[in-house]
């Protein structure tokens, strides 16, 4: 990666400081963390328990400007400038067209398997039983081809 790659390019988070949330929130519920809250022993990142985002708070993301560059991105010449806001907190992010279309490929995978159905007790018992009955394998396919093969070998082939 090249220090002109603005693929991944890292943005430097802005400095904030602020020592409580105000009026962060448009919805009803808290608005702020505890201090036991930051506190709590780390979760892993795709943890389904770990809450990133302030409870209560909307995102609001606004498209600032679109630069244009295509000879260095002759696929994906744009890159959108974007501008997010959640609570007090402002970023501005740079991105290319792919990135939007991994996220969408992400999101539609995240619902396709919101949608599958968890086996019950009952269900993982039958396809055990199922399973032990007899075990079904695929014939083994031969690596090498006809025309390598001697008169004698052709035999055991069929």
């Amino acid at each position: 990666m090249t220090d002109g790659d603005s693929d991944y390019e890292d943005l430097p988070s802005p400095d904030v400081e602020c020592d409580e949330i105000e009026g962060a929130g448009h919805g009803e519920g808290p608005t702020e963390l505890s201090f036991s809250k930051v506190h709590d022993p780390p979760l892993g990142f795709k943890d389904p328990f770990l809450k990133m985002l302030i409870p209560g708070c909307s995102i609001n993301v606004k498209i600032v400007d679109i630069e244009r560059s295509p000879t260095t991105h002759i696929i994906n010449p744009n890159l959108y400038v974007l501008q997010l806001q959640h609570g007090p907190y402002e970023w501005t992010v740079k991105k290319r067209y792919k990135h939007f279309q991994h996220l969408h490929q992400q999101l539609r995978l995240f619902r396709a398997a919101l949608s599958i159905p968890i086996p019950t007790k009952r269900h993982k018992a039958r396809r055990k039983s199922c399973r032990n009955i007899e075990r079904r394998r695929l014939p083994r396919f031969p690596k090498r081809p006809d025309a390598l093969l001697t008169h004698d070998k052709i035999e055991y082939r069929a």
